[in-house]
């Protein structure tokens, strides 16, 4: 279409920058956001190793190459590259964007089975950005499931949905650790809330209202 094509053809010219000079760091950090903007997994890849191999120190560039492995299940490889991302970062570096990185991490170990290195890798990402609201409801899901530090579970579910109090995701998760404390009447009615704000029906949330309705002794409906 034509309102795409200035874009296109600033990536043409990018990448004829990168031609004449591979290490370019504004050509491959304008390629990076064009293709990350666009979900095209392959483009980030491939620009990502180029950055990474020219600008080692470069965090953004571990970060994405580590999302597009992780797309693939490519997890330990995506872990392995992220870990020297933040190994040899500069000073300088966003600490929205360590903690990003660090909250990855923690969903990828977690995809492993290695709770512990996940609940460390979120807890570093809480030092860098304390409101990452991704990272409060993951880490917060993944203690209620196995009955772990509930409070600090209730106390991130609840800062998740009052900084983004309409994402039913989050709403569910906050539902779900009230449950594994036992207070099913308040989960029951968050729940609902949760289910009115979702457009679709979602197997996850209606599994945890039936679990919520058993555990009152009401019938599910």
């Amino acid at each position: 279409s034509f309102s795409k094509q200035p874009q296109e053809a600033i990536c043409q010219t990018m990448r004829q920058v990168l031609d004449v000079e591979p290490g370019n760091q504004m050509a491959l950090s304008e390629l990076l956001q064009y293709y990350a903007e666009r979900n095209d997994g392959k483009g980030v890849e491939d620009i990502s190793r180029r950055g990474l191999n020219y600008h080692p120190e470069e965090i953004s560039y571990a970060y994405y190459l580590g999302l597009a492995l992780a797309e693939q299940r490519k997890l330990t490889q995506a872990t392995e590259v992220m870990q020297q991302g933040l190994r040899v970062r500069t000073e300088d570096v966003h600490p929205h964007l360590v903690s990003n990185v660090f909250a990855t991490l923690g969903d990828i170990y977690y995809q492993q089975g290695k709770e512990q290195e996940a609940y460390a890798a979120y807890d570093s990402a809480l030092v860098y950005k304390d409101d990452n609201i991704p990272c409060l409801n993951n880490y917060a899901y993944y203690l209620s499931l196995r009955d772990e530090e509930l409070q600090k579970a209730l106390a991130m579910a609840q800062l998740a949905i009052t900084l983004e109090e309409d994402n039913y995701n989050y709403i569910d998760t906050y539902a779900w650790v009230l449950h594994r404390l036992g207070r099913n009447d308040e989960a029951k009615r968050y729940m609902r809330q949760a289910l009115s704000l979702c457009s679709q029906r979602d197997a996850n949330l209606l599994m945890h209202y039936a679990d919520i309705f058993w555990a009152l002794g009401e019938e599910f409906m």
